[in-house]
């Protein structure tokens, strides 16, 4: 379950369901809407609902996958524009209520992180996503500039591996003070390159099952209604466009291109035309259609439940278990930090990412306060209100600092000694060395998942 896809799926299939609708005449059965006398009033407007609610739950999962499917919704509109005509009044309608609820469901939504207790998340979203997306730049030349401007290329690493939550040592300013650094080295693209890259996306494409799907809609288009096959090229447009923007900001993923090619794919159906036939209509009735589509959906969920997890990594495409492979019972492990709800599990990102695969089936949402005692020292997540209030009631106002407190568990990472003895413990505040120790116990290992203690070992000073 990915935010990104998700997002597209919903948005596609809500631009399905309206393209359908108005590209079928008033007269033409359809699963939403049937020739019957008796079917009239609200009961025609149906579809227009259900795609209005499709579409706004799209917008609200995912603006931005919701806004990349409004150039194909247009190319796809663009060749029903006289059905828009004939139908001009609910499709008006429709749309403009869409567009009014979906902008101002955003606006409302940017609104709520611009109130004081969101200023520490927004404020740390620009360098926690330069420092732990980007890739194209130069990372020794950085380094080199770190080490001479006596940053720890240290601190660089763990930043760059999302393990940002301390709200001293890495603060805004000291995270965007690496990010100015970056900027220095970023690798640019030449203008003759960028076809070039294009073109290799499109070839990586043939990869993804969706593009293939595109290429049987477009099949379909050209058999049953060539006067409207131009709308597979029309579609192409903005999709070399949209890769043509990845490429240039350099942030192209598979779930984003997957999203184009579906988008594509899914407005190329409403332009299919009926082919008069009385054999073909015979067998293909809405009875074999409907038990067909039946048969396809439980095809799919048993597939989906014996399967062996395996997915495509949503940034690179490739295949991949759905959970991590390793020993670790994490029944076992979950149940560990459930009979400590007295302490704070501070973990590495990849370790909650992975808890998330283990503690709820991916068909059921997670139960409030499941995670209250489960913090991450990275991912998005840091420093919302909700979580900072969490820490407090424990007593933690910063969390990698704080890992010495004797209510506070680290899972998973074990080299932050290092990090607290240079920043906080090697000299006293008037700038004295001391001889204090962190020292790092394991408190328990269950298969690959290990529990540390981090303790402050005072040793006496010499007055």
């Amino acid at each position: 379950v990915q935010f990104t896809q998700c997002a597209s799926l919903l948005s596609a299939t809500g631009m399905l369901v309206f393209a359908n609708t108005v590209s079928r005449p008033m007269s033409s059965p359809t699963l939403c809407h049937t020739s019957s006398p008796t079917r009239s009033g609200i009961w025609q407007f149906t579809p227009y609902i259900y795609a209005l609610f499709l579409l706004l739950w799209g917008s609200i999962m995912r603006w931005e996958a919701f806004l990349m499917g409004m150039p194909f919704f247009c190319v796809g509109l663009l060749f029903l524009i006289k059905q828009c005509w004939t139908k001009k009044i609910p499709v008006i309608i429709t749309l403009s209520v869409m567009f009014a609820t979906a902008f101002g469901l955003h606006s409302w939504d940017r609104n709520l992180y611009t109130t004081p207790e969101y200023k520490p998340y927004m404020e740390i979203q620009h360098p926690r996503a330069a420092l732990g997306d980007w890739k194209n730049y130069n990372a020794n030349a950085v380094i080199e500039d770190l080490i001479e401007a006596e940053k720890s290329n240290k601190d660089f690493e763990l930043l760059t591996t999302w393990t940002f939550y301390d709200t001293e040592a890495f603060a805004k300013d000291s995270m965007q003070s690496f990010v100015n650094v970056i900027n220095n080295y970023h690798y640019g693209i030449k203008d003759k390159e960028r076809p070039k890259l294009i073109l290799k996306s499109l070839a990586n494409s043939l990869h993804s099952p969706i593009f293939w799907f595109w290429i049987f809609t477009g099949l379909i288009l050209f058999v049953t209604n060539k006067q409207k096959f131009p709308y597979i090229w029309g579609s192409l447009i903005p999709i070399c466009y949209m890769m043509f923007l990845l490429i240039t900001t350099q942030r192209g993923s598979y779930r984003v291109e997957t999203g184009l090619w579906l988008y594509a794919a899914i407005l190329a159906v409403p332009q299919w035309k009926v082919i008069q036939s009385d054999i073909i209509n015979r067998i293909f009735n809405h009875k074999v259609l409907i038990s067909a589509a039946t048969i396809i959906v439980i095809a799919n969920i048993f597939s989906y439940a014996t399967s062996d997890g395996s997915i495509r990594n949503p940034v690179t495409g490739k295949a991949r278990t759905l959970a991590v492979d390793d020993s670790t019972d994490y029944n076992q492990v979950l149940a560990y930090i459930d009979s400590n709800p007295n302490t704070m599990f501070l973990t590495n990102m990849r370790t909650y990412m992975v808890f998330s695969h283990h503690k709820m089936p991916p068909y059921k949402a997670e139960p409030f306060g499941s995670y209250r005692n489960i913090v991450s020292f990275g991912y998005w997540t840091p420093y919302l209100p909700e979580i900072t209030q969490t820490l407090a009631e424990y007593g933690i106002t910063n969390p990698m600092r704080q890992v010495i407190d004797s209510n506070v568990t680290v899972i998973n990472e074990p080299m932050l000694g290092d990090f607290l003895m240079r920043h906080y413990y090697r000299q006293d505040s008037l700038g004295n060395p001391t001889s204090d120790t962190v020292i790092v116990d394991t408190l328990r290992t269950i298969g690959k998942t290990n529990f540390f203690k981090y303790r402050l070992v005072q040793n006496e000073r010499n007055e």
